[in-house]
């Protein structure tokens, strides 16, 4: 796992939410999150599958506990899309 300052293709995706016209809170939010995202994969993120948003969803509900923010977590990968 590695630890980056950003995530590939971050500028995309805020131009992406800007588009939508995100609130500056909430693309912040949500880049926070997809930041994070990005850290826990090794490979390209436009090569996941269905299959590995659950493995992550996993990870953050049961290893890590963190259910609270589930659906911040789920309306940002919808940018992803």
């Amino acid at each position: 796992m590695f630890k980056a300052k950003f995530f590939p293709y971050e500028a995309e995706l805020e131009h992406e939410m800007e588009l939508r016209n995100y609130s500056v809170c909430t693309v912040k939010n949500y880049k926070s999150h997809l930041r994070r995202f990005s850290e826990f994969f090794t490979r390209d993120l436009k090569l996941l599958s269905a299959d590995d948003f659950k493995e992550y969803l996993y990870y953050l509900t049961v290893k890590r506990m963190v259910a609270a923010f589930a659906s911040v977590r789920l309306y940002a990968f919808k940018v992803l899309i």
